[in-house]
């Protein structure tokens, strides 16, 4: 029997759901991890990477499959702390989450099964933000964005514009995708604060400015 749920809330290694029908069942984790990212791919959830009970960023993948029921376990190729994770055409994008600078800069890809199928270094963004339009991903730390075309296998970067001191970098932002465009809002740095929105037009490669 298929599972179905309208609400996942994990904890530690122990995921509360609720069923359409309404009522709460309880799975655990292969282990105790919190900072997780999770995703679904067909009949798959995926509970990627996190920090274990020592703080210590894991690689450990739990699937369940929601046909059968059935846990199994993968592996990253590095450890991850708080990944971004988005799946796109039947594969899943891994960002940030780092336990190193190099591991931040890592962008690696899982197959519908979990596998770990490739690893790329991104260009300039260190960990931060993702989204995605279509089959593009926007990655975005501090004033940098790097932007990854993964039907074509393309880079290109973007600085991230924002009226302030050249030594003051953007932190702490909210991002989010639309139809057509990218927004950044607010944001800090060291107790400096931002009410800028950058807002990059995917269909012009370019960036216009407003204000919160």
């Amino acid at each position: 029997m298929t599972l179905r749920f309208s609400l996942l809330i994990l904890s530690l290694n122990i995921i509360f759901a609720v069923s359409v029908s309404g009522q709460w069942t309880t799975q655990k984790l292969s282990s105790k991890r919190n900072d997780i990212c999770s995703c679904q791919v067909n009949e798959k959830l995926f509970f990627i990477a996190g920090r274990d009970i020592n703080s210590k960023a894991t690689k450990t993948i739990d699937i369940l499959d929601l046909t059968t029921n059935t846990w199994t376990v993968k592996q990253l190729k590095s450890p991850k702390s708080r990944p971004l994770c988005i799946p796109i055409d039947g594969k899943i994008y891994i960002s940030g989450g780092g336990n190193t600078l190099v591991d931040s800069k890592t962008l690696e890809i899982l197959d519908e099964d979990g596998n770990s199928i490739q690893t790329i270094t991104k260009p300039n963004v260190i960990g931060g933000l993702m989204v995605h339009i279509e089959n593009k991903l926007y990655m975005t730390s501090y004033d940098n964005m790097d932007v990854y075309d993964t039907k074509n296998n393309k880079w290109a970067y973007f600085k991230i514009p924002i009226n302030r001191e050249v030594s003051l970098p953007r932190d702490n932002y909210g991002m989010v995708a639309l139809t057509n465009k990218i927004l950044l809002a607010g944001g800090n740095y060291f107790g400096t604060e931002y009410k800028e929105v950058s807002i990059f037009d995917i269909r012009l490669d370019s960036w216009t400015l407003d204000s919160l």
